[in-house]
């Protein structure tokens, strides 16, 4: 690919391609590969692409022979296809001793293609996974995610459908020109795995995201890449060109919320009073004043933090991320701008009132656990 920051472009080399026959002499051949590897290998990216059939027994394999440098193993950058997100590797995986020992010894740090990340999915991805697992007592892979949405664009078309569904020649014309209409962004079809169009040769235009492995859980990393159609809005942003596509970096912030209280219901007006703790994590800085809370009933400021902390190192592949976290308590309506004007609520806590929020005294212990430690 090309980068264009306005500096220079940049190209993947790769420096050693291996490969092995699975059906004929697979093992010896793996066993050459993996011996070499852990003799030569330098610290840069290494790209494993393998059938999902094979997939755990090459990253055990690659995991058990490290390159040892000054008597210290090199830990392997990896990076697969999909086929190294699917939950059967860590079920594989997850009976082997060392594994055991030590849960995310063979996947920690390890990033792979992952076209249904929960994380940073849409409600419409939340909603499907709790229905899928209701239904089925597991958790949808993405092939299932995958189906979803392909039956989800067929039947927007074939809601358009105007000939007579008997005549099956027209109908199927008529819907195949339906799905070539969603050809650009604002027409895309909101599926599970994100918006879903097509350029002139059919082919769906999709961000695939890359998910990181963290405590045996595919997660975001801190930056995923964006599809990009009009390069010229995005000022002075950095470009990728891949494969003639355009995209750019988007940063990732993870959150979450744990609710203390819930008081004051108001249904005629949907109105309540929610005391609860919010925390952050995010990479590098991070403006806290563009944090917006758009069902508060008054603008709402996040203060000083109630606890911060930052983690670097091999477990969160090299890149240090930082963790905030405030208490807080605000009233909230989905529709605010329509309530009828009412003096600030108080924190019961404190008596500290809105619309500021200011970190609250708190039994909090680095010593012992907490709800902090979901940042983590």
């Amino acid at each position: 690919g090309q980068w264009f920051g306005g500096r220079h472009s940049k190209s993947v080399e790769i420096s050693k391609k291996w490969s092995f026959d699975a059906a004929a002499e697979g093992e010896h051949q793996l066993d050459e590969i993996i011996d070499e590897l852990s003799k030569t290998y330098t610290g840069g990216p290494l790209l494993v692409s393998v059938p999902s059939n094979n997939a755990a027994d090459v990253i055990q394999r690659i995991r058990d022979n490290p390159r040892l440098r000054f008597g210290k193993p090199l830990p392997y950058k990896i990076i697969g296809p999909d086929s190294l997100g699917r939950p059967e590797l860590l079920t594989s995986l997850s009976t082997l001793n060392r594994e055991t020992a030590r849960p995310g010894y063979y996947t920690e740090g390890m990033l792979a293609v992952a076209p249904f990340l929960e994380d940073v999915a849409n409600q419409k991805a939340l909603d499907f996974r709790e229905e899928f697992q209701t239904r089925h007592s597991q958790a949808p892979s993405v092939i299932a995610a995958g189906f979803h949405d392909a039956a989800t664009v067929v039947a927007q078309a074939m809601m358009k459908l105007v000939a007579n569904p008997d005549d099956v020649k027209a109908a199927r014309a008529e819907i195949r020109d339906h799905l070539m209409k969603f050809d650009v962004p604002d027409k895309a079809v909101s599926g599970v795995t994100g918006g879903i169009y097509f350029d002139r040769d059919g082919n769906a235009i999709k961000t695939v995201p890359i998910g990181v492995y963290r405590d045996r859980r595919l997660v975001s990393p801190p930056t995923q890449l964006s599809a990009v159609r009009d390069i010229e809005t995005l000022g002075t942003s950095d470009i990728y060109q891949i494969a003639g596509n355009y995209f750019t970096p988007t940063r990732i912030v993870h959150t979450g919320v744990r609710v203390n209280e819930i008081k004051d219901i108001d249904l005629a007006n949907r109105r309540a009073f929610i005391d609860f703790n919010i925390w952050f994590r995010y990479p590098d800085a991070f403006d806290m004043s563009a944090i917006e809370f758009p069902n508060a009933v008054e603008p709402l400021e996040l203060g000083p933090p109630l606890d911060e902390a930052s983690e670097p190192g091999p477990s969160r592949n090299n890149t240090s991320e930082q963790c905030m976290a405030f208490s807080a308590c605000a009233a909230t309506s989905p529709s605010p701008t329509k309530l009828p004007s009412k003096s600030s609520p108080v924190c019961p806590r404190n008596q500290i009132r809105l619309p500021t929020l200011t970190a609250m005294q708190s039994s909090y212990s680095k010593s012992s656990p907490s709800w902090f430690n979901e940042c983590w």
